[in-house]
């Protein structure tokens, strides 16, 4: 899963970032919010490597809380749907963080609840992929789209004119 997670979060990259060298301003966010997630991604699986898992639990609020205010000071600059919508996920993974966080340091975890943790973690960050790769995708398949019409009304191709 780690491995899908990172091949994951690089095409997403990708596709943002073509997207933004393709057209500048409007898809510049995309592709700096793209890095955010690979970044995040990294230093996540980075403090698990270090601290074990439970310990490295208690560095994920402060990271989330960094990204969220980085994805409202995004959508304070331009607003973009794909950006609310990140911000809501990035606020519910906060948010669910930190009830890991409350029910551990209480002594209420169980292993049950734990899995409930990571699995709810895991549709997180795949929906926040989901949602900033739609931004950089829409712009590949209108491109993509200009350049089959193009291709179909080229003569020397076959097509009309």
């Amino acid at each position: 899963m780690m491995v899908a997670f990172g091949i994951a979060c690089l095409l997403v990259y990708a596709v943002n970032a073509w997207a933004a060298a393709d057209a500048k301003p409007r898809h510049a966010d995309a592709a700096g919010v793209a890095s955010l997630l690979c970044l995040s991604y990294g230093m996540t699986n980075a403090l698990v490597t270090m601290y074990g898992f439970p310990d490295a639990i208690l560095a994920f609020p402060i990271l989330d809380a960094i990204f969220a205010f980085m994805v409202w000071r995004a959508c304070k600059r331009h607003l973009r749907k794909w950006k609310v919508a990140l911000l809501g996920l990035v606020v519910f993974q906060l948010a669910l963080h930190m009830v890991c966080v409350a029910a551990w340091k209480l002594g209420t975890m169980t292993t049950g609840g734990l899995y409930n943790y990571l699995v709810m973690l895991n549709v997180s960050f795949s929906a926040q992929l989901a949602v900033v790769g739609s931004a950089g995708l829409g712009h590949a398949l209108a491109r993509l789209s200009h350049y089959l019409l193009v291709l179909r009304r080229t003569p020397a191709l076959g097509g009309r004119k």
